[in-house]
């Protein structure tokens, strides 16, 4: 992509004329005499003559949003709630400190009073109201998929694994939607008629749904993976977290499918192959060194396993074929 006027005259002098650089150099040279300004404003001047317009760069690529910058915004929605709820807090209790020290007890228990109001409205409010957010990414595959299904499942069991959350799914043609509830115990502090004190409290962080959409493609499989949940203002910071660890174990969970499903090659090697490969090096090894007691044991022509005749070790083919491979490069 050209940045700058100079490298799109180039590009045009040189397609338009044999010597394209000398003459974009030259007709530069006759417009700073002509007009006696710097280089750089004839290099616009003449953009302007050849194009008829001015030059104007393209505006940088905005570069795509990572998960966890989204996951942080997520995080930042519950801090900025927290932080006018105690900016508020703060006003009414140099207020309050205010009201006392001038005696004034009508407006002292005039503050106290609406600061309970606001406390009581924060609570309802992070509890009622949710926060939208989702997410979407593009993950490669490299294998195609023969059965979705048992992709899916497999995919499904690694993840519960992982995770240690109840999914629900369910799956219509090339697509998964998979649901998972995730939740948390928190500590928070109260304050009733017996003091301030502790409490452990079990947080629903809201529905995470992961729509996945396969595409077979040259030998790969694109997931276009799309996440959304309807969150909990109150909980906003946790949930960003549990979400994050179902995604990547998702992710994680489908390449580890692709990995155990894919078909893997068998080497099946026996004496037969071992003697067959030496042939096509040209040497000629009749026996092996047994590895417990140094004894010679004979290679055979056939099976895949020989027993040392004087301690009993068995040598597997697998075995004599791998150190010969080392020292033959066979």
């Amino acid at each position: 992509m050209n940045t700058d006027p100079y490298s799109k005259l180039l590009n045009y002098y040189r397609s338009a004329y044999l010597m394209g650089e000398y003459k974009l150099k030259k007709d530069i040279s006759r417009i700073m005499i002509e007009k006696k300004c710097s280089r750089e404003e004839a290099v616009k001047i003449l953009y302007k003559e050849i194009f008829g317009e001015e030059f104007r760069a393209s505006p940088p690529a905005e570069r795509p949003k990572s998960l966890q910058e989204s996951l942080e915004e997520l995080k930042d929605i519950k801090r900025g709630f927290s932080g006018i709820t105690y900016a508020i807090l703060i006003m009414f209790f140099m207020l309050f400190g205010l009201s006392a020290i001038t005696f004034n007890i009508g407006l002292v228990f005039l503050i106290w009073f609406l600061m309970l109001i606001i406390i009581l409205l924060t609570g309802i409010i992070g509890k009622a109201k949710t926060v939208s957010w989702s997410y979407s990414e593009k993950m490669v595959l490299e294998a195609e998929i023969s059965n979705l299904k048992e992709f899916i499942e497999k995919t499904i069991a690694e993840l519960q694994a992982k995770v240690l959350e109840a999914c629900d799914y369910s799956i219509q043609d090339n697509t998964l939607i998979l649901k998972v509830s995730p939740s948390t115990t928190i500590i928070k502090t109260v304050v009733d008629r017996y003091g301030s004190r502790q409490i452990q409290e079990e947080a629903d962080l809201g529905l995470l749904t992961i729509k996945a959409v396969f595409e077979q493609t040259s030998g790969r499989t694109e997931v276009h993976l799309t996440y959304s949940a309807e969150v909990p203002l109150e909980y906003a910071d946790y949930a960003a977290s549990a979400y994050e660890k179902i995604i990547v174990g998702f992710k994680s969970s489908l390449r580890k499918t692709v990995y155990e499903l894919k078909p893997k090659k068998v080497l099946v090697i026996d004496f037969a192959k071992i003697v067959e490969k030496l042939k096509e090096t040209g040497v000629v090894i009749k026996a092996v060194k047994c590895p417990v007691c140094g004894g010679s044991v004979d290679l055979p022509e056939k099976g895949d396993i020989v027993k040392c005749p004087y301690c009993g070790t068995t040598l597997k083919a697998i075995d004599v074929y791998k150190l010969l491979k080392k020292i033959l490069n066979i």
